[in-house]
Order: structure tokens, then C-alpha cells, then sequence
């Protein structure tokens, strides 16, 4: 594992194990109900992330994913900044305190755990197959800064500074939403598909499992949004997308490309599970209309064992994908055609090492 990543990762461990600590310390000094339930449950919550960090540091160990971020390096420090910082509230909580202090103490704690790199790694958690426990963290978040407020109601400033928190973690929760899904549709857009892709991709090589590539683009996309507005248009484009969340598994990578260009990646890709895949497509595409008029939609896909340069190599598969599209539009091949989904071919992508 690079340095800089192991560090990362110890750093986001000691993050949450200390940000435990002064969570159970809180809850047993708690007299509120309401205040010592939330930091019981925020406790456990960092604990599980804890866990989680470790089994991520493991994973790179083995080296089957690539580095974690991009500039790892330079958030190391931050991190561990931010974990020295959170280890000084370790002996307030475990002081006497009363209840306004209990609450400005937690509202600290928590302003030390809005790092958009711990966000980061949590996504590449739930992209790797494993459960992040950030998943309710909006659920936590929302009903200990709403629980901080009613406690401090007749504190104007304390009551305040809850509601600033509030507004401020459901903000930064709508940044990093955008930041990797498509604004139209939810899927993944383009930076968010290569985030969630290159672990996967890594994965993949290691264990010798064939990958593949869908890539789907709307016919005549430009005309409907002309004769029907954008709005039909738009409707479109989020029917392609519900299509893909429902045919295809949980651990497939959508992503709007942009336009009417959708692109799928699939790995453990054996030709059997990808033709029923195709298929399962094809049969919730059939249907698709807009105001009355069908919507037709064009398919291509590769399928291939990944081999060096893994980035080169999805590249690559990408290409040949759109090729394998571009010639459906010109035979003019219905989605799901037997001929079309037999062009899925297997071939080696990249060069070794």
C-alpha cells in the first residue's frame, strides 16, 4: 500500500474510533432522552465506520485497487489535523458538564467530520461491495443537530448555531450528491462512472473475471426535445434511466455520458449473464414512449478480461463499444435484436505491466 494512503486510511480510523469514544462519553453523562440516543447511535455509527477504514487498508494491502484519491498526500495532513483535534475533546466529554456544554461539545465534534474526503471514501465503500455505515449518516446528522436545538431552545445562540449546522451538513450533503451523479437522470455523470469504475476495474483484473461495456444512445434524441420540449426530452432520459437501475444489479456502475449517451459497466460479465442482462433491457426498453410517440433506443457492447493499464484498457473497451453501437444504428437493429446481442464478443484489453 503507498504511504500516503495507508496513512490516509490510519488517519480516518483514528477519526472515527476517537469521534466513538466522545460519543459514549457524552450518551453516559446524558440526562436528555432524546440528546443521549442520538450520540449512542452517532457512537456506534463511527465505531462500524472504524471497521470499515480497516477493512478498506486491508484491501489496498493486497493491492487490488488503485490509489484512493487523487493529492492523498496533501489530505494526510489535513486528516491527521483533523484527528488531533478530535482527540483534545476526548477529556471534555469526559468531564462534568452541563447540558449546553454537553451540546456545543458535540456540535465541535461533528464540525470535525465534514472532511469531503471521508465522504469520498465512503462512496468507494459502497462501490467495492461493502456497506458503508455513512448511509444513514443524514438521518443521525438531522436528528442530533435537531435534538441540539430543542435542548438549547431560550439559548438564541446555541439554538443558532445548531440550525447553521443543520443547514451547513445538508448543503455539503447536496455538493457531494452533485458532484458525482447526473443532475436529470440520478445516475452516476461522468467523473462520478470513473470514481465508482477504476476500483471495480482493479478488482476485476485481479480476480481474472471478464468485464464489459454497454454504451446506449436515444435515436432521434435532438428531435424530440425540438417537436416535444425538454421537458418530454428530459422525461426520456430519466425512462432510459429507471430501465438501468431495474435490469441491471445493484453493483453495475450507469452513467449518463451526456446528451442521450448512456454507458454501463458490468463486471463478472460470463456471456450467459450477459445476455439475460441484454435481454432483460430490451424487454424494459420495448415500451418506451413519450406523449404517445415510441422512443427507440440503440445498444453496443464489448466484453473483455482487463489486462495493465486498467484505465487504457476500459478506454478501450469503451471504444470498441460505440463501435459495436454505431454498426446497430447503421444495420438499423432493433434493441435486443439475437444478432445484436451476439456481437458481444470476448477479447483482452491492455497490455501487461
Amino acid at each position: 500500500m503507498p504511504e500516503g494512503t495507508s496513512r490516509l486510511l490510519r488517519a480516518c480510523v483514528s477519526l472515527a474510533r476517537t469521534a466513538s469514544e466522545v460519543f459514549r462519553s457524552l450518551a453516559a453523562r446524558e440526562e436528555d432522552g432524546r440528546l443521549r440516543a442520538c450520540w449512542e447511535r452517532r457512537g456506534r455509527q463511527k465505531e462500524e465506520q472504524a471497521r470499515a477504514w480497516s477493512r478498506l487498508a486491508r484491501i489496498v494491502a493486497d493491492g487490488t485497487l488503485p490509489p484512493l484519491l487523487e493529492h492523498s498526500d496533501e489530505l494526510v495532513g489535513e486528516l491527521e489535523g483533523l484527528a488531533q483535534g478530535v482527540a483534545s475533546i476526548v477529556p471534555q466529554a469526559e468531564a462534568p458538564l452541563d447540558a449546553r456544554n454537553r451540546a456545543l461539545l458535540a456540535l465541535r465534534l461533528e464540525s470535525h467530520l465534514l472532511h469531503p474526503a471521508i465522504e469520498t471514501l465512503s462512496f468507494l465503500l459502497r462501490t467495492i461491495g461493502h456497506e458503508s455505515p455513512e448511509h444513514d449518516a443524514a438521518e443521525v446528522e438531522d436528528g442530533l443537530v435537531l435534538a441540539v436545538a430543542e435542548c438549547a431552545k431560550g439559548e438564541p445562540d446555541l439554538e443558532l448555531m445548531a440550525r447553521t449546522a443543520l443547514q451547513l451538513w445538508r448543503r455539503n450533503r447536496e455538493l457531494l450528491e452533485t458532484a458525482h451523479n447526473d443532475p436529470v437522470t440520478g445516475l452516476h455523470n461522468w467523473p462520478g462512472f470513473w470514481t465508482a469504475v477504476l476500483p471495480l476495474a482493479h478488482l476485476a483484473r485481479c480476480r481474472g473475471e471478464a468485464v464489459a461495456v454497454l454504451t446506449l444512445d436515444v435515436v432521434g434524441f435532438k428531435a424530440i426535445n425540438e417537436s416535444l420540449g425538454h421537458e418530454a426530452g428530459d422525461a426520456v432520459l430519466r425512462g432510459v434511466a429507471e430501465a438501468l437501475r431495474s435490469t441491471l444489479r445493484g453493483e453495475d456502475v450507469c452513467c449518463r455520458m451526456g446528451g442521450a449517451r448512456f454507458v454501463a459497466f458490468l463486471t463478472g460479465a460470463d456471456a450467459t449473464g450477459l445476455r439475460t442482462a441484454l435481454q432483460r433491457l430490451a424487454q424494459a426498453l420495448e415500451n418506451l414512449a413519450v406523449q404517445g410517440h415510441a422512443v427507440h433506443v440503440s445498444l453496443g457492447t464489448a466484453r473483455a478480461f482487463l489486462e495493465g493499464d486498467v484505465s487504457r484498457a476500459i478506454e478501450h473497451l469503451m471504444y470498441q463499444s460505440e463501435e459495436s453501437l454505431e454498426a446497430a444504428k447503421q444495420q438499423g437493429l432493433p434493441l435486443g435484436a439475437a444478432d445484436l446481442i451476439a456481437t458481444t464478443g470476448l477479447s483482452r484489453c491492455g497490455r501487461p505491466q
